[in-house]
C-alpha cells in the first residue's frame, strides 16, 4: 500500500498544501496581473511611482549572490573581490586593519573560511564560516566585528520571498508566512551556542532583510511581513489586508482559489523555520 492509501486520502494536494514557496509563487503571479505591483508599491508608499524601464518583480530575490557572480571565477578578479569585501566590511564599521597582512588569496580566505577556502580565488561572503570567523575574532572586544561579518555572510545567502523594484533605487521587500513564525540566524544549534557563549543574540529574519536591503545594498526600501494574523503593525500585515487593494485574477484555476481561501484562514504559528545553516 502506498502512503495515500495508508492515510486514506485521495483529495487533491491543493486541499492541504502548506508549502510557503507555493503561496509565494501564487502571490508573484497576482502581482504580475494588470497594475497590481504598482498598487502594492503605493500601499507601502503612496508617493512612489514605478519607472517602467527599471521596474521588476523578483521571486526568491538573490541580489548579492548574482551581483558577485558578475566577477566570474578568474584570477584577474581577485584584487577587485578583495577590495569589495574590505569596502563592505569597512562601511559597516569593521576594523579592516586586521586584514592588512592577508595579501594572498589563500590567507585572505582562511581568515573567513578556514583551511577549506580556495587557494586561487577570493571566495564569496556566502561561503564564510561562522566557526572560523569566531576563531579569527576570538575575544569579546571583537564581538561587534564578528556580528558585522556574520550579517554580511547571511545577507549573501538570504532570499526575501518577493521584491518589487519601483526603480533602481527603491524597492518593496515582502516576506510571507503561512503557519510558521519568523525564523532567525544562525539556524545551526552549535553556532547558536557559540553566539550565546559570546553574549550575543540571534538575528531575526526581518532584521537581516533590513540590513540586506538598506545597509548592504543601499536601497530606499519598504517592508511587508505577511501572515494569516491581523495586526496593528504597519509592516506586518495579514494576507487579507495585503490582497485587498489588488485586482483579483480573472477565472483563476481551482488550486489558486483554494490557496487564496487558505491564506485567509486564521492559523496558529508553528515554531520558527530554520534559516541558513553553515
Amino acid at each position: 500500500m502506498d502512503l495515500r492509501q495508508l492515510v486514506e486520502s485521495d483529495e487533491p494536494y491543493f486541499q492541504f498544501d502548506r508549502e510557503e514557496r507555493h503561496y509565494a509563487a501564487i502571490l508573484f503571479h497576482i502581482l504580475n496581473h494588470e497594475d497590481n505591483a504598482e498598487l502594492a508599491l503605493r500601499s507601502a508608499d503612496r508617493n512612489w511611482n514605478l519607472n517602467k524601464s527599471e521596474f521588476g518583480i523578483y521571486l526568491e530575490y538573490s541580489y548579492p549572490r548574482d551581483l558577485w557572480n558578475k566577477f566570474e571565477v578568474k584570477t584577474e578578479s581577485n584584487k577587485r573581490k578583495r577590495d569589495v569585501i574590505i569596502g563592505m566590511l569597512a562601511s559597516q564599521g569593521f576594523d579592516t586593519t586586521r586584514l592588512t597582512a592577508h595579501t594572498q588569496e589563500e590567507d585572505f580566505n582562511r581568515f573567513f573560511i578556514g583551511r577549506r577556502g580556495s587557494r586561487e580565488y577570493v571566495e564569496s561572503p556566502a561561503n564564510w564560516s561562522l566557526t572560523q570567523l569566531a576563531r579569527s575574532l576570538p575575544s569579546e572586544s571583537d564581538n561587534k566585528d564578528l556580528v558585522t561579518a556574520c550579517m554580511i555572510k547571511w545577507a549573501f545567502r538570504a532570499k526575501p520571498d518577493i521584491v518589487i523594484h519601483a526603480d533602481c533605487k527603491r524597492a518593496l521587500c515582502i516576506e510571507l508566512k503561512l503557519e510558521s513564525g519568523e525564523s532567525s540566524y544562525p539556524a545551526n544549534g552549535a553556532e547558536r551556542k557559540l553566539l550565546y557563549d559570546r553574549g550575543l543574540h540571534l538575528i531575526k529574519q526581518t532584521d537581516l532583510q533590513r540590513f540586506l536591503m538598506t545597509k548592504l545594498l543601499g536601497f530606499d526600501c519598504r517592508f511587508r511581513f505577511i501572515t494569516r494574523h491581523t495586526t496593528s503593525s504597519e509592516e506586518c500585515v495579514s494576507w487579507r489586508d495585503f490582497l485587498r487593494p489588488l485586482k483579483p485574477l480573472p477565472n483563476p484555476p481551482r488550486y489558486v482559489e483554494e490557496a487564496l481561501k487558505n491564506v485567509e484562514r486564521v492559523g496558529v504559528a508553528e515554531p520558527s523555520e530554520e534559516a541558513e545553516s553553515d
